[in-house]
């Protein structure tokens, strides 16, 4: 059901704008620009030292009633006070982080809340964000009349300068995806795999990529389509991103036959799956097993794609990472979050993180942390050209 809750306004004018940024500015410099667990557990520590000095006020304050006054016991108010403004902070410095971050402002430009009432359809929120900050997919998109729906709805809230969008139900949207799927995506409140829906969205004619294919030397005569790049891993442990990254296009399976995969020209996108989902029959039991892969990988903020993975083989395209879609938590449970790039008014460059209704700014170092934990990682094509 769609929620209840009003949606919220920020300030508008230059100056309140401007008043904000530096209010941002000195909390990120208190904070030492620190990434958001440790600003979580600066907090702790705020707690933490102001329940040292309530216990601090309040021996002395005893202490100096039984050797001077008794007036000195007015300090316990005080020290009790702060004690108990201390035990908040230290036992709830994640929520109150959150708290801060979400009562902040509107910020121009900033990615609007997507509101989650069930808990279940994370994964579609955190997608949802990761598709409508990458104008080239908006096309697809638009040809699913409530996917088309959505993004006038998030424009129109963006616009308006609105935290989250106010009357958008995911769960509608789920079931629409359901009977579009036959079923692949469920329609029950259960968690589903991000990737699905990208795999629904570019499939056959919408796919992404048409793939050249050569197999054993000789080229194939019909492309091979693909929704995303998706890689594998835990099979070559160790393994760095572009070497899984160079296996997608060049494999062998069991009976040797050797597959190699080139793009037919530069993409202006490139989407990464990192298959953190494993599910396989052990093939001497014949026991069903799945498991989820928690490895940290180096995705790179940038990269270039080697000439020899293009046709024409003329260029080395560059691109650069503007979304990535984290899973936190294990196979059976978890939550879907999505890191999104935004250029706000004035051209300045941030991150923001979307989890749901809650769209808070993060740091560059909280990003470059994140993304070792990416599961769907959007690169766009830079006018810049690096040499491969």
């Amino acid at each position: 059901m769609a929620s209840s809750l009003a949606p919220v306004r920020g300030p508008t004018t230059t100056w309140a704008e401007a008043i904000q940024q530096k209010v941002y500015q000195v909390q990120e410099k208190i904070l030492d620009l620190c990434g958001t667990d440790d600003k979580v557990y600066t907090l702790f520590v705020i707690g933490r030292v102001l329940q040292a000095a309530a216990l601090a006020t309040l021996v002395a304050s005893i202490g100096f009633a039984f050797f001077a006054t008794p007036f000195t016991l007015l300090g316990l108010l005080p020290a009790i006070l702060i004690g108990a403004v201390g035990t908040y902070i230290a036992d709830d410095a994640q929520g109150l982080y959150d708290k801060f971050q979400y009562a902040r402002p509107f910020v121009p430009g900033q990615p609007c809340g997507i509101m989650n009432p069930i808990a279940a359809n994370c994964w579609l929120s955190a997608s949802l964000q990761l598709l409508q900050n990458s104008p080239n997919f908006h096309r697809r998109l638009r040809q699913i009349p409530q996917m088309a729906a959505f993004l006038d709805q998030y424009n129109q809230a963006a616009v308006n300068h609105l935290k989250y969008l106010p009357h958008f139900d995911t769960q509608v949207l789920r079931q629409t995806l359901s009977q579009s799927t036959q079923g692949l995506i469920r329609s029950s409140t259960s968690q589903e795999d991000a990737a699905v829906l990208f795999e629904y969205l570019f499939q056959g004619g919408n796919s992404l990529y048409q793939f050249d294919q050569r197999i054993n030397g000789r080229l194939s005569d019909t492309t091979r389509p693909e929704p995303m790049i998706s890689i594998i891993l835990g099979q070559n442990p160790g393994a760095g991103f572009e070497q899984l990254f160079s296996q997608f296009f060049n494999s062998a399976d069991d009976r040797g036959m050797q597959t190699q995969l080139t793009f037919q020209h530069e993409p202006d996108d490139l989407v990464v799956q990192l298959r953190r989902f494993v599910q396989f029959v052990d093939p001497q039991t014949g026991v069903y097993d799945h498991h989820k892969i928690n490895d940290k990988i180096a995705v790179p903020m940038q990269m270039a794609i080697p000439r020899h993975l293009v046709r024409d083989g003329n260029h080395g395209a560059n691109y650069v990472c503007d979304g990535f879609l984290v899973h936190m938590g294990s196979l059976n449970g978890g939550h879907y979050a999505s890191y999104v790039k935004k250029i706000l008014p004035g051209g300045r460059e941030s991150w923001w993180c979307c989890s749901d209704s809650r769209v808070y700014e993060v740091s560059l170092p909280t990003v470059e942390r994140e993304i070792q934990n990416a599961y769907i990682v959007h690169y766009s094509r830079a006018a810049l050209r690096l040499p491969v």
